[in-house]
């Protein structure tokens, strides 16, 4: 054993050897350039205030990251990048870049991600891009770009993701984004954008989420959001659009879930504008002008409705809004402003004797205002009621009727004797010193909501605490003490003794545990402890000496500053060479 373990010691020395001398022979591969900071772990450099010519000269080749920022870069000059062939990730930011050259990042064939925030970008092309074939993530935010030409995205043909943010655009022209059939996210926000060609979507087949919101929309753009059937997301806010109806969105957006049409000065809101949204879960009609809204039972999918800084006048005509509110216990936003006795107070909080229309002289104004919010309140509890029946039923194996997840036992002033379950047969089928098996039949009316095991000590001993396993129609004690006798008796607890006088006597019976385990179980049990323990200590043995190795590693890992993952990247290098 001394002679194996000596053996396997000296293998794991060698082994630590000759990753120490890999080791030595990489650490001084990764240069890190003056005025930058530099993780050769993950092979990142980030500089300041260079120029792009002295900085491609000092740059590992093996680096994957590069971020600069403040630096003087007016162009990307074709091949700029040509060296840098495992480059993943690009960030140019602040750095006065207005212009990239044909080929400029050619050369890098796994560049994901490419931030070219915060600087001088006028316009963009299709040139521009040429060789970002990987590329998903591409933000241009914060540039001054006024144009985008028809195709000037096509080379970018993995593209997940596009952020043109904080720019100048005033129109999008048709086919600006055509090749991007694999594009999910664009983002077009903060800009000037006041009109959107009907052709301008064209070929986002593939487009989950589009933010439009901080433009100069003075309508939904129709047209160009009727090619977006895949979308699930739309952010149309703080737009200058006061009106929608029901003619304001196409019929094709069914897939739409989440609409945010908040902060655009909305005063006038027919809610059958949202009658195309048949799986719309989010709505956000947030700091508009609105003082009231019509009931939205009709969007039986609703689970978000943001309506907070909204003049609200509180009357009849949002008793249905308060009764929704209570409904689905969400978080208070409605806040009234109108009448003045409840100004500034939460609506749900209203009692509904003070949500009254005011009377008009000469006519029943007060009185078919109040009959229409009642009778549209009705229609939304029963709508609620219609959406319970539907949701996923619930059934276990002991249950005689499927019920509704949401289901709750009503309650009622005086319980009535129902027809319980009885319990028949129970019996030990087996002991031990410390545990005690049941086995019953429940007949009649079967458990629905499960059993309670009783059990209680002969001895004032407690046993409470031992129910485990349980079953129908067993149950295992365990937890007891040996040779005591206990009194178990077992009860059933159904969904009808929430709210129904229970009537019938648990079935009990009395048992003892063993003092001890029979001879022959006792002999077995030594028999498998002593082979417990010889595999043990050898177990224990090669656990000992792997912990001892796994520290020499450790150690020289620690020794040599972390530098196994540029070990990798050179073999990784010689092998593509």
């Amino acid at each position: 054993m001394a002679l194996c373990l000596q053996n396997f010691i000296s293998i794991v020395t060698a082994f630590c050897m000759g990753i120490t001398l890999i080791i030595v022979n990489t650490s001084a591969e990764f240069h890190c350039p003056n005025y930058c900071d530099c993780n050769e772990l993950y092979a990142r450099v980030n500089c300041m205030n260079r120029t792009l010519e002295e900085l491609l000269r000092e740059l590992p080749k093996s680096a994957e990251k590069l971020k600069v920022e403040n630096g003087s870069m007016s162009v990307l000059t074709t091949g700029s990048f040509s060296t840098l062939v495992h480059l993943s990730s690009l960030w140019i930011q602040n750095s006065g870049l207005q212009d990239i050259q044909k080929g400029a990042f050619e050369g890098p064939t796994d560049l994901l991600y490419v931030y070219l925030r915060n600087n001088l970008l006028e316009t963009v092309r299709a040139d521009m891009f040429e060789g970002l074939t990987a590329v998903k993530y591409l933000y241009l935010d914060r540039n001054y770009i006024s144009a985008i030409p028809a195709g000037a995205f096509t080379p970018l043909k993995k593209l997940y993701s596009l952020y043109i943010r904080y720019n100048r655009l005033t129109i999008v022209d048709a086919n600006v984004f055509s090749g991007l059939a694999n594009l999910r996210w664009l983002y077009l926000s903060y800009n000037s954008i006041s009109n959107i060609s009907a052709q301008a979507f064209k070929g986002l087949t593939s487009i989950r989420k589009i933010s439009l919101m901080n433009n100069s929309l003075t309508s939904v753009p129709k047209e160009p959001l009727a090619l977006l059937g895949t979308l699930n997301y739309l952010n149309l806010g703080d737009n200058p659009i006061a009106v929608l109806n029901k003619t304001s969105f196409p019929l094709e957006l069914k897939s739409l879930s989440s609409l945010y049409v908040n902060d655009m000065g909305l005063k006038d809101l027919n809610v059958d504008a949202f009658k195309v949204f048949p799986r719309l879960q989010t709505l956000s009609l947030e700091e508009n002008l609105l003082e009231t809204i019509s009931p939205l039972n009709f969007l039986h999918t609703l689970q978000v409705l943001k309506l907070k800084k909204n003049p609200w006048l509180c009357d009849c005509q949002l008793i249905w809004l308060r009764t929704w509110i209570i409904q689905h216990q969400i978080k208070q936003e409605v806040m009234c402003q109108a009448p003045a006795g409840l100004q500034n107070q939460y609506l749900g909080n209203i009692d509904l004797k003070y949500l009254t229309c005011p009377p008009y002289e000469g006519s029943n104004t007060n009185m078919t205002s109040t009959a229409t919010a009642i009778t549209a309140t009705t229609q939304i509890m029963k709508t609620t009621e219609q959406r319970s029946s539907e949701l996923p039923r619930i059934t276990s194996p002991s249950a005689s009727k499927p019920r509704p997840a949401t289901f709750k036992p009503p309650m009622t002033q005086t319980p009535k004797v129902c027809k319980d379950p009885i319990v028949q047969s129970l019996q030990v089928i087996s002991k031990s010193p410390s545990t005690l098996s049941l086995k019953w039949e429940a007949q009649q009316e079967r458990p629905r909501l499960g059993l309670d095991v009783l059990f209680f000590s002969k001895d004032t001993k407690d046993a409470s605490g031992g129910k485990s396993h349980i079953g129908e129609q067993a149950a295992v004690l365990t937890g007891l003490s040996p040779g005591t006798s206990y009194k178990i008796c077992v009860d059933l607890t159904t969904e009808a003794k929430k709210f129904c006088a229970n009537s019938v006597t648990p079935q009990c019976v009395v048992a003892s545990t063993l003092k001890s385990l029979p001879s022959d179980q006792q002999e077995k049990k030594a028999v498998s402890h002593a082979s417990t323990g010889t595999a043990g200590t050898a177990v224990a043995a090669i656990f000992s000496v792997i912990i001892f190795a796994i520290t020499v590693l450790a150690l020289i890992f620690a020794w040599k500053k972390k530098v196994w993952k540029i070990a990798f990247r050179q073999f990784r290098n010689e092998a593509q060479n």
